[in-house]
């Protein structure tokens, strides 16, 4: 059995938070900070048959995406149209994050789509080589030494990747930049000389070409830079792998960075649980069913509650459309009821055979049972209590004892004989328990019942210059 958790967070405004120097959702009508209303870059370099455009065609959450159209077909090199921005101020660390999709391709050519500039050298650029299928990760050192290095991930057209170049070390001699997709480490330059470099602008777009004779269509969503790696991923985690059917369990959910540091989103998201055959709760209880599940900006995680009904495996899986999902798979078990407490009971403390060892077998006041016997009839027993019928009564029970502590001769008005050797403390006294076998009679076990009383069961700013 098959249960989804599905987590969607709807669309909000992002804002800057806290390291964040440019963040664009293309959820406005413009480009331009220059636009009305206002877009968050500062200026286009356009090159002709080339265009950008926000579109609904393009996105990959909300209501808008970034298209690029490129009908140039050019041969050569050279800058492209790139949108660029506001003057950053990234000295140590940076990362340009984004989702990108090759809607339509002639599988031709080559474009840098997005890079992170120190003045005029790209010290982080992300390259789409069309012709081979693949994106790259390339960029300079303070020597101006530009080096590419290929990662395996395709460019499939109609595949949607998340996107992120990253650069720590800058104003070192010990500098590295990667290339994350989906989350995880696709290409890695390290040992670099960034001495004098910082991050200072953002280009993306097309902002430079090594082969212009690309033909196509790229669409592209949430474009963020930050002095840090930013949220890629989810993660989720039930606790133990094994959950009992009809059990509240708890399970936590959060954001992480491709390196596995804790991160958040900087837009408020409204989380919508939806399971296959069960519900989200918002309590320990599962005693309140809630849809909504709310994460504000910055905030890194939290958590719910489910419930499952049915034996099997249970599929949790926890989506974003601004993030890789992630999932785990429970064991819901049967309800464990423990042992069965209605085939045994403790004799313990009930055990009236100590009771014998009292000084005088005198009738009523005899607790034990000793006297039950046939013994108790012979010519022996010459005491007068032992030949009355109040030997026999109630306050004797014909409980305890087996009948065999008094089978001697020396019951003179004192049972002299071993108390209790029919029946041990330690034995059972349940119905089904086999009391035959000790010398008790169906009519005794019920006696004993009635002794016991009950059952107890046990509970349980510039861009790149041409090459």
């Amino acid at each position: 059995m098959r249960i989804l958790v599905l987590l969607l967070l709807t669309v909000a405004p992002a804002s800057l938070g806290a390291g964040e120097q440019l963040i664009d959702d293309f959820e406005g009508p413009t480009l331009l900070t220059t636009d009305v209303p206002p877009g968050h870059w500062s200026g286009l370099d356009p090159y002709a048959g080339v265009t950008l455009t926000i579109s609904g065609a393009a996105r990959h959450r909300g209501d808008g995406g970034l298209r690029l159209l490129d009908s140039s077909g050019n041969a050569g090199a050279g800058n492209m149209t790139s949108v660029y921005s506001p003057p950053l101020v990234l000295p140590a660390t940076a990362s340009l994050r984004f989702w990108m999709r090759v809607t339509a391709t002639n599988e031709q050519g080559s474009s840098i789509v997005g890079q992170l500039l120190s003045g005029s050298a790209a010290v982080c650029d992300v390259m789409a080589e069309f012709s081979s299928n693949r994106l790259s990760l390339a960029g300079e050192d303070q020597f101006a030494t530009y080096g590419v290095t290929p990662s395996s991930i395709a460019l499939d057209a109609g595949t949607t990747l998340l996107v992120e170049c990253a650069v720590v070390g800058m104003g070192t001699t010990s500098g590295r930049r990667s290339l994350y997709v989906n989350g995880v480490l696709a290409a890695e330059q390290a040992g670099l000389d960034l001495t004098g470099l910082s991050v200072t602008e953002a280009d993306f777009g097309e902002p430079y070409s090594d082969d212009r004779s690309f033909v196509g269509l790229l669409d592209f969503d949430d474009v963020r830079v930050a002095d840090r790696l930013q949220a890629s991923r989810l993660w989720i985690d039930a606790g133990a792998p094994v959950v009992s059917q009809g059990e509240c369990r708890e399970v936590g959910f959060g954001l992480v960075a491709a390196d596995g540091t804790a991160s958040s989103l900087p837009y408020t998201s409204l989380v919508t649980a939806t399971l296959g055959l069960g519900r989200a709760y918002s309590d320990s209880l599962c005693a309140a069913p809630t849809t909504d599940l709310l994460l504000d900006a910055g905030q890194p995680g939290g958590t719910f509650f489910l419930q499952p009904g049915v034996v099997g495996p249970l599929a949790v899986t926890i989506t974003h459309p601004d993030l890789v999902s992630a999932g785990l798979v429970l064991d819901v078990v049967a309800t464990d009821a423990g042992p069965d407490g209605g085939a045994s009971s403790d004799a313990g403390d009930t055990d009236a055979g100590a009771a014998d060892a009292g000084a005088a077998d005198a009738g009523d006041t005899d607790a034990g049972a000793a006297d039950a016997g046939a013994a108790d009839a012979g010519a022996a027993d010459a005491g007068a209590a032992d030949a009355s019928v109040a030997d026999a009564g109630v306050a004797d029970g014909g409980v305890a004892d087996a009948g065999f502590a008094d089978a001697g001769a020396s019951d003179s008005g004192s049972d002299a004989g071993a108390p209790d050797a029919g029946l041990p403390t330690s034995h059972p006294f349940a119905v089904g328990c086999g009391c035959a076998s000790h010398g008790t009679s169906p009519l005794v076990a019920l006696g004993l019942l009635a002794a016991i009383g009950r059952l107890r069961r046990r509970d349980r700013g510039p861009r790149r210059a041409q090459k």
